[in-house]
């Protein structure tokens, strides 16, 4: 049957691809961005529209968060040549050390920014590179309605290998920590980025590291750990477990209007490795 409850944009052209859903730790607070068909002067679209809960049930249309081409956090915007197209679709990660003030966990929102050439030199004419958005005034907003674009922006430029298919590095995976610290995403093409530490990863320090053979190609990549065992089967659990039979990770991305899952156990190999 029909959903009960379903989030609709009001912008004329429904909400597209989800981006960067997240609870903030910080405030209580679910967070759902999508791409909403809108653009600034100079832009196609879209942008990130945004919504709030804080119980998954009733939501609250935000201000839009991300705009193309401008920083809707200072008064007035500041130009970010960067991402003058659109902002597609990302994904987020909450971490240590991002929160306010610098202080606890918060988010951090990862997103392609599409790039024209007459503004950003790197593009071969368009392409996507990718780019932090952070709360502008985390800890006096407990509904997160504005956000910023760091200066260090783009924390990753287009790859001049990907330039025959200028926006393989769209759709940032929600990064993961590996058991050493380090973090990991993934992007559209199956590449694989890295981080070395909570710090590097507020700081937007990443690099290419080179592609998995079993991450796929794909849009909107997810990938995250199984759960734990549930209350009252913890020795079975721990026994099939130790069997070395029991899948640790899902996987999943869309192709061509169909999705796909993989569920198998994750093997994080060495440091910077795919």
């Amino acid at each position: 049957g029909s959903p009960r409850f379903h989030l609709s944009d009001q912008h004329g052209c429904g909400g597209n691809d989800p981006s960067g859903p997240v609870y903030d730790p910080v405030h209580g607070v679910f967070h759902h961005f999508i791409q909403a068909h809108l653009a600034a002067p100079h832009g196609s679209g879209p942008v990130w529209g945004h919504f709030v809960s804080r119980d998954l049930v009733a939501w609250a249309p935000m201000p839009v968060a991300l705009w193309n081409g401008l920083d809707a956090s200072t008064h007035p915007p500041t130009l970010t040549p960067y991402d003058t197209l659109a902002c597609w679709t990302g994904s987020a990660v909450v971490v240590d050390g991002a929160g306010p003030g610098g202080r606890g966990r918060g988010v951090v929102q990862l997103y392609p920014a599409l790039c024209d050439a007459r503004h950003w030199p790197g593009c071969r004419p368009q392409g996507t590179l990718l780019a932090h958005a952070v709360p502008t005034d985390y800890a006096t907003d407990p509904l997160l309605t504005r956000w910023r674009k760091p200066a260090f922006n783009p924390v990753m430029q287009p790859r001049h290998e990907a330039m025959d298919a200028p926006w393989a590095d769209r759709d940032p995976s929600s990064p993961w920590r590996c058991s050493t610290g380090e973090w990991r995403l993934r992007t559209f093409d199956g590449s694989v980025y890295v981080s070395d530490s909570d710090e590097h990863v507020v700081g937007g320090v990443w690099r290419a590291v080179g592609k998995a053979k079993d991450f796929k190609e794909g849009e909107c990549p997810s990938f995250y750990p199984l759960p734990g065992p549930a209350r009252g089967f913890e020795p079975e659990y721990s026994a099939v477990a130790a069997s070395g039979r029991l899948p640790t990770h899902v996987h999943k991305l869309s192709w061509h209007g169909r999705d796909f899952w993989q569920v198998g156990t994750y093997l994080e190999g060495p440091r910077g490795s795919a």
